[in-house]
């Protein structure tokens, strides 16, 4: 039986993913106080390039923060906004937390609330604004008892 050059290539490319997968799967696990949060926000399938997906993905995390459920888009249907949410755990405190989100919301030129129009209707509403021609509300909501779970919600609506 002989082998073509492709075939030869092709198999040394499958031992190389193979090999790969093996490495990653087997390693150990970084405990959380030692994540970068960079590895905490990873790829999200779905409208990742919607306003919304760009936006949950630039807010990041807080420093030792671990991802706790997948990240879920819901599209917009007729007068309902896009949503992308998730939820996190870290081991920063609730100050530490929302200061990373506010400091992230405004680098992002998204802005603070007023006082009480938005927050009357909204009260949980951490910052809002446009972003990618859609109005963008992003909803942060710490809850910590020794390790903060962390509830992100961004809605996107085209404005």
């Amino acid at each position: 039986m002989s082998f073509s050059r492709t075939t030869a290539i092709l198999l040394f490319i499958g031992a190389a993913c193979l090999a790969g997968a093996w490495m990653y799967f087997t390693r150990e696990p970084v405990p959380l106080a030692q994540r970068p949060a960079r590895e905490v926000i990873g790829p999200m399938t779905l409208g990742w390039f919607s306003p919304p997906g760009d936006v949950f993905r630039r807010l990041g995390a807080p420093e030792k923060t671990g991802l706790v459920s997948p990240i879920k888009r819901v599209g917009p249907d007729g007068p309902m906004p896009e949503i992308v949410s998730g939820s996190l755990e870290s081991l920063a405190s609730a100050a530490v937390v929302m200061a990373h989100y506010r400091a992230a919301c405004l680098h992002l030129g998204l802005d603070s609330p007023p006082a009480a129009d938005i927050l009357e209707v909204q009260p949980e509403l951490t910052c809002y604004g446009q972003y990618g021609g859609q109005t963008i509300s992003v909803i942060v909501t710490p809850r910590c008892d020794g390790q903060c779970l962390i509830l992100i919600e961004v809605r996107g609506q085209v404005s």
